[in-house]
């Protein structure tokens, strides 16, 4: 037994393990058994978006379930809940990291909470990974100090909004004083106008462009601001781009629809939740919903034949009621693949710590999850994944559609059913 722990001690040594695993080792009268360490996340679960954070909430534990009969999951994962108020994200993470001693965060929800999130990680030195989000300044050069600690699995909101906007000037060209911009009053919103800003330079060479930016407060659905100063601008544009997050963009297409105005409204992913499909189930609008994640419709995936077989599984674990009342959601397919991801780069580590955490995701280089399109993550890329893909709504479901197609569901003329 004393050849075994010595060995083990040389290899924590070599791996340079935090002092006290060292120790509990070198002083054990029986074999050790140590503790799994913990990852954090801070996510709302009540408040104006608290679904968001149930959703997400399920697409860890639907992964972390499919590896639980398989082989040893080295890791456990301690939830807070922050409102979607950066105040308590802060709150939050500072005690995980000095309470429960977390290695790094995971899945943390939002833009405006990522923003505390990153600060600390990079303070810190410890992994932010796969945030729900897909801010630019959680995408850093790769010299930038905070690079290391940023890890995404998703496509940024550039991206998504990129390849829906040179898809719609395709179908049918447009001028500036076609698109609207509805947004958060935040960091998410501030970037929604820079990229499209950016398109329409590339587009027009226009370096002071006008176009009509409406916003309304994160910590409230008060939207009605924003329609007020909709409906004073004539004619009527024709896209408005939803930057925003679920129930007030849901609640702001209703009362433009309400109005007798009909655009089309496009939302990046962080809008396209089940509680938005939900809310406007009643409502004919045009809405079209950018991706980070394939269809669960795109059955001839690898990765969606195994989410939808493990949420089976995690259905018959669930009360009757709960069973009845389940959808999955594109948050939480977003979330599995990113537990996938991780239990894939600590399959073969023997143990794990804020450091070799992050060397572990670095070390998967290109690899295939079964998405249509290879990831990739090594040391100065820390994007696993640039695809998007599109839907659009009808009766509140979010039907999968090719961004070549988008101009046939573009209006003609007057409004009419999709």
């Amino acid at each position: 037994m004393s050849n075994i722990r010595g060995l083990m001690i040389f290899v924590l040594l070599c791996k340079k393990a935090p002092f006290w695993l060292v120790m509990s080792t070198l002083f054990c009268t029986t074999s050790p058994v140590l503790a799994a360490p913990e990852l954090g996340s801070s996510m709302p679960f009540t408040g104006l978006n608290g679904s968001m954070g149930k959703e997400v909430k399920i697409g860890i534990s639907i992964g972390l379930q499919r590896y639980q009969n398989q082989q040893h999951i080295p890791f456990k994962i301690i939830y807070k809940d922050d409102t979607y108020d950066p105040k308590k994200t802060a709150k939050n993470i500072r005690k995980m990291i000095e309470k429960d001693h977390i290695i790094g965060m995971i899945n943390n929800v939002g833009s405006p909470t990522a923003v505390v999130s990153a600060k600390i990680a990079q303070q810190e030195k410890i992994l932010l990974y796969a945030p729900i989000s897909g801010s630019n300044f959680l995408r850093p050069p790769a010299e930038d100090p905070s690079f290391r600690y940023l890890i995404n699995y998703r496509s940024s909101y550039e991206e998504e909004v990129t390849r829906i906007f040179n898809a719609l000037m395709a179908a049918t060209p447009f001028s500036e004083q076609d698109l609207v911009l509805f947004s958060q009053d935040n960091t998410i919103g501030s970037g929604g106008a820079n990229w499209i800003d950016n398109l329409l330079l590339q587009h027009f060479n226009d370096t002071n462009p006008h176009y009509l930016k409406v916003s309304y407060d994160r910590d409230a659905a008060v939207v009605e601001n924003a329609v007020a100063d909709l409906l004073l601008v004539t004619p009527t544009p024709k896209y408005i781009f939803l930057v925003a997050s679920g129930k007030p963009a849901a609640k702001f297409v209703r009362l433009v629809r309400q109005y007798g105005l009909d655009p089309v409204f496009i939302g990046v992913s962080f809008v396209g939740t089940s509680t938005f499909a939900n809310s406007l189930k009643d409502v004919d609008a045009r809405v079209f919903i950018t991706r980070v994640v394939p269809p669960l419709e795109q059955t001839d995936l690898p990765i969606v034949q195994e989410f939808l077989a493990d949420k089976k599984k995690f259905l018959a674990t669930l009360p009757k009621n709960k069973q009845d009342t389940f959808t999955a959601s594109a948050l939480m397919f977003e979330s599995y693949i990113s537990t996938r991801i991780l239990i894939k780069a600590l399959e073969k580590e023997p143990y794990i710590d804020q450091y070799n955490l992050i060397d572990a995701l670095e070390k998967l280089g290109e690899f295939d999850l079964g998405l249509g399109s290879p990831l990739r993550l090594d040391a100065t890329h820390h994007q696993a994944s640039h695809s998007i893909w599109l839907t659009y709504l009808k009766n509140g479901q979010y039907i999968p559609i090719e961004f070549e197609h988008v101009g046939q569901l573009l209006p003609t003329g007057p409004h009419h059913e999709k």
